[in-house]
């Protein structure tokens, strides 16, 4: 399911790629925090990366 929600964002479908940001909010965020150990930062960056 997730692979045919990435092939239609990619393909212009925005609603798939709604669903694929949103399922990757707190992978994006962790990430971000683990880089900049910072919560305001960390979920700029991310906001900046989407």
């Amino acid at each position: 399911m997730e692979e045919e929600l990435v092939i239609k964002a990619i393909k212009g479908n925005f609603n798939a790629y709604s669903i694929v940001v949103n399922n990757l909010k707190d992978e994006g965020y962790k990430l971000a925090y683990t880089i900049l150990k910072n919560e305001q930062d960390s979920m700029d960056a991310y906001l900046q990366a989407v």
